[in-house]
């Protein structure tokens, strides 16, 4: 277990050495007395929104983590989603506190696009925490805050972290749309109007669908694998247009990622519409490739003008600055199918030279959304912790001691390349059919 321990430590110290940061050390040796985590207390804030507050019986070092959960369907109900998807899923409270960390989450007042509404509920949450803990020992509460979250929360952490740098000692940010909101947009509204080009009548528009997880497993979701699972050809035509990641190891790649897509952008476009003021997609003088047809693709796909009311929304609050001022730490599954690997990518780029050195990407290379182990995340929050403080408090030192895994590899280089060569691709496919951009307005309209 020594020698996990020291395998670590050299990547924090060549992480952080190498931003020209301080050097990690691990706490003064202390007896392994195990943190307990304590029951979780549920409230109300102001706005509607639930809380969860959830501290250490023993053990406790004083410092607590917040969590921003992802995109809810519209219609399903309010939830902490204070688990990660795994094989056991992740129950965060627990694992949080098991470190020695106090943990605390809220539901949001509202489900859906709601990333300027989380953040004022995630603050308002911390300052009803400093305000117990304040009452309940006559003393400000003066440990470090770490704000934490994965997809759309993954975005919210970003932006809090970018925002209020005097407030959070450091951000993990996993699995998010950091590094370019609209692009992400645009690759959804993409797979959907490929979709029902190659698969027309199989879902009705956005605002006919009902936004819930219960009509998605019952109805959406069983027609798309009706429609996919007669059609492999298209279905292949769809995913090579729209680039999107393939779990190779299930029985059926396209499928699964064609569900697990679909879901998002057909149930959310419609919230998202209504959030942000009007049509956010544009692909009006996109040229789709990597069809059997391009050119009969290009002239029958279904084609949107986006509002200028909601890309300046999108501008003013969804896209990040690249100001990381503290240190953010970014796990990322490489074949996320949902949330494009890219966009994590793209912020360590966008955080560039002013952030150099504060923003860690760690690639994980595996398939699916937010798609971590428990170990993963251990490693990517010590290596966060390490950034921020210089050394480990003993109950994640005790907790990275007894892991059983493979250090994390965050060189970039190899991901960087892809990217790059993947943008040369596209740009010269779209000055190939550069006459795309005159013809197909007129087209049609």
């Amino acid at each position: 277990m020594r020698s996990r321990w020291v395998v670590l430590v050299t990547l924090l110290v060549a992480l952080i050495a190498g931003a020209g940061g301080i050097r990690p050390t691990r706490a003064a040796p202390v007896a392994p007395v195990p943190p307990v985590p304590g029951a979780c207390v549920e409230g109300a804030l102001s706005s509607g929104a639930q809380s969860r507050i959830c501290v250490p019986t023993s053990g406790w070092n004083g410092d607590l983590v917040l969590w921003a959960h992802g995109y809810v369907l519209h219609g399903d109900p309010l939830t902490f989603q204070d688990e990660l998807p795994g094989d056991p899923p992740i129950a965060l409270p627990e694992l949080v506190q098991r470190l020695g960390y106090a943990f605390a989450a809220t539901t949001y007042a509202e489900n859906g696009l709601v990333v300027p509404q989380a953040q004022q509920d995630l603050l308002a949450l911390l300052a009803v925490f400093k305000d117990g803990y304040q009452a309940s020992t006559g003393q400000p509460y003066r440990g470090r805050v770490y704000i934490t979250g994965a997809s759309m929360g993954g975005l919210i952490a970003t932006l809090l972290a970018e925002r209020h740098p005097d407030t959070f000692a450091g951000a993990l940010a996993a699995c998010g749309i950091v590094g370019d909101f609209r692009r992400h947009v645009n690759y959804w509204g993409d797979f959907r109007v490929v979709f029902d080009y190659f698969f027309p009548g199989t879902l009705a528009p956005a605002q006919e669908l009902t936004p819930t997880s219960d009509a998605w497993n019952t109805s959406y979701g069983p027609a798309v694998a009706r429609a996919v699972l007669a059609n492999p050809s298209a279905a292949r035509q769809l995913i090579s247009v729209t680039r999107a990641p393939l779990d190779l190891q299930a029985a059926n790649p396209p499928l699964t990622t064609i569900q697990s897509v679909m879901r998002y952008s057909a149930l959310s476009a419609a919230d998202a519409e209504q959030r942000l003021g009007g049509n956010p997609f544009d692909n009006m003088t996109r040229w789709y490739w990597g069809s059997s047809n391009d050119l009969r693709l290009n002239l029958g796909v279904a084609r949107f003008r986006a509002s200028p009311a909601a890309l300046s929304v999108i501008r003013a609050n969804y896209e990040t600055s690249g100001r990381a001022r503290i240190p953010i730490v970014m796990p990322h599954t490489t074949q996320d199918e949902v949330v494009l690997f890219e966009q994590s990518l793209r912020y360590w780029l966008k955080a560039r030279p002013e952030g150099a050195g504060r923003v860690t990407v760690v690639p994980i290379p595996r398939f699916g959304h937010c798609n971590f182990t428990a170990s993963e995340i251990v490693l990517s929050f010590a290596l966060l912790v390490a950034q921020a403080t210089g050394t480990l408090p003993a109950g994640l030192a005790a907790e990275v001691d007894d892991l059983a895994a493979a250090p994390l590899d965050t060189d970039l280089t190899p991901y960087l390349e892809a990217l790059r060569a993947a943008e040369a691709e596209d740009a010269a496919q779209q000055a190939q059919a550069s006459w795309n951009r005159v013809y197909l307005p007129v087209i049609i309209r």
